[in-house]
Order: C-alpha cells, then sequence, then structure tokens
C-alpha cells in the first residue's frame, strides 16, 4: 500500500550458515528489539517482553526503507526478518498475535486499550 515506505521480500531460501531451510518459515522466533529503537513503549508491544516467542506462518516479509520504522526483529536460522513495523500510529506484525500466545495476547489487549 506504500503506507510504510519499503519493500515486501521473500523470506530468504538460506540461514545465515548459508544452508537452506524450509520456506515457508512455520513455528516459534522470539521477538527482538531492532538496533534503532530504544524500547517499545508506545507501540502495540509496550506490554510484550524481549524475546517474547511469536508464531509465524510466511513466505514474505517487510523490509522498511527506513530501520527506524523497525519495531521488531526476528531472526529465521539467523537471517533477520522484520516481525513488526510502525511509521506514526501506523503499525504491523508478520507474527500471527492470535496464536502468539502471551505475547499475542499482551499486543492484542494493548490493541483494544488504543
Amino acid at each position: 500500500l506504500g503506507l510504510i515506505p519499503g519493500r515486501v521480500k521473500a523470506v530468504p531460501a538460506v540461514g545465515a550458515d548459508g544452508k537452506s531451510h524450509r520456506i515457508p518459515h512455520i513455528g516459534w522466533s522470539a521477538l527482538t528489539l531492532p538496533a534503532a529503537r530504544a524500547d517499545w513503549s508506545d507501540s502495540l508491544l509496550a506490554d510484550v517482553a524481549i524475546a517474547s516467542p511469536a508464531y509465524f506462518v510466511h513466505s514474505f516479509a517487510p523490509v522498511p526503507t527506513h530501520e527506524s520504522d523497525r519495531l521488531a526483529d526476528a531472526f529465521y536460522d539467523g537471517a533477520r526478518i522484520c516481525a513488526a513495523a510502525q511509521r506514526g500510529h501506523l503499525m504491523g506484525c508478520q507474527f500471527h498475535p492470535e496464536r502468539s500466545a502471551l505475547a499475542g495476547l499482551a499486543m492484542l489487549t494493548r490493541f483494544l486499550k488504543m
């Protein structure tokens, strides 16, 4: 939609070690704080602990143009994937909050309070 500058790209077919891995990426990965962010305050992830697991089922992921638009990252066999993006009040996630246990519940609760 062009609301957050960037591209949508296929999840890398190989991990950081150069070995191929299963696509789509299905399973649990920890949500990490990108280097360009100090914290998750004032976002959907404000009540989610860093390194909380989230459930992914995807073959493609956003790649924001600006690092500051990355809200959370995840790593799939060492390959960095944008797990959530935010630009102002526009936020979206790549993982499935409805399947992401406590992290997903915290995110959805925060959404309802916004």
